[in-house]
C-alpha cells in the first residue's frame, strides 16, 4: 500500500510529465471559420476548418514542414442558386514569421490538388495582406467542392518552426481588422442584391484558435489544482 504523501508525489509527478510532453509535442492549431464575409454573402454559408501542424524534416529537403489540411463544409443543398450544393473553397491565407520566399509545396508528398500554388505578400479583399496564399486550382478548375477536404505539404525551407511561427495576424489595410487567416470562397449561392446571376464570390475569416499547447496546459493545471485540493483535504 502507497502512503497518501507519496501517493500525491506520485501523482503530481505524471501530471507534469503530461503536462511537458504535451507542450513539447503539440504542434498543430485548428482553425474554425464562420461569421465574416466581404460581401453581402450570409456567413453562415461560408464554413471551413484550416489546420495547420508542423513536422521536423522533410523526406527530401530535411527541412521542416508544414501540413495544410482543408475541409469545405459549405453544404447548402437546396439553396436557390446554389451551385454543386454550396460554396466551392478556392484560396486559403495566412502568415509566416520565416522567409516567405523559401516556402515551396514539397513534391515527394500527396498535395491536395494537382497544380496547386503559393505566392506571397498577397492581400485577401476585405482582411489585409498575408505572408502567404495557397491556390487550390484544379478540381472542377476551382478547389474543394463542399463536402470535400484535402492536404498540403509545404516546405518551409529552414529549421527550427513551431505553429506559434503561423499565429499571427494580417496587416490590416485602412478600415479592415486584422486577422489570423482568410479563406476565399466562389461558385455558391447568388448575393440576394444581384438577378440572374450563377454564382457568387466570398471571403470568409475566423475567430482566433486556441493552440493545442495551451488547451494541453490548461488541463494539465486543471488537473494540478486538483491534486493539491485533495491533499489539503
Amino acid at each position: 500500500m502507497i502512503v497518501k504523501p507519496m501517493r500525491n508525489k506520485i501523482l503530481h509527478g505524471l501530471f507534469g510529465m503530461l503536462l511537458f510532453s504535451g507542450l513539447s509535442q503539440a504542434q498543430a492549431m485548428t482553425i474554425n471559420f464562420s461569421g465574416e464575409t466581404s460581401d453581402a454573402t450570409n456567413p453562415g454559408l461560408l464554413t471551413a476548418i484550416m489546420e495547420l501542424d508542423v513536422t521536423v524534416g522533410g523526406a527530401t529537403s530535411g527541412n521542416d514542414l508544414l501540413t495544410v489540411t482543408l475541409s469545405n463544409l459549405s453544404d447548402t443543398t437546396g439553396v436557390t442558386g446554389s451551385q454543386n450544393g454550396g460554396f466551392t473553397l478556392s484560396e486559403a491565407y495566412f502568415n509566416f514569421t520565416g522567409d516567405s520566399s523559401l516556402l515551396s509545396l514539397d513534391p515527394s508528398l500527396p498535395q491536395g490538388l494537382p497544380n496547386s500554388s503559393l505566392s506571397t505578400n498577397v492581400s485577401a479583399d476585405g482582411f489585409g495582406t498575408f505572408d502567404v496564399k495557397l491556390d487550390l486550382v484544379p478540381i472542377s478548375n476551382d478547389g474543394l467542392l463542399p463536402n470535400v477536404g484535402g492536404a498540403w505539404k509545404i516546405d518551409l525551407g529552414g529549421n527550427g518552426f513551431s505553429i506559434a511561427d503561423f499565429n499571427l495576424l494580417s496587416d490590416p489595410q485602412p478600415g479592415n481588422n486584422p486577422q489570423l487567416a482568410a479563406l476565399f470562397f466562389s461558385k455558391g449561392p447568388c448575393d440576394p442584391e444581384i438577378t440572374g446571376c450563377t454564382e457568387d464570390s466570398a471571403y470568409a475569416a475566423p475567430v482566433v484558435p486556441v493552440p493545442a499547447a495551451v488547451w494541453l496546459f490548461g488541463s494539465g493545471l486543471l488537473g494540478l489544482i486538483g491534486v493539491a485540493r485533495r491533499k489539503k483535504s
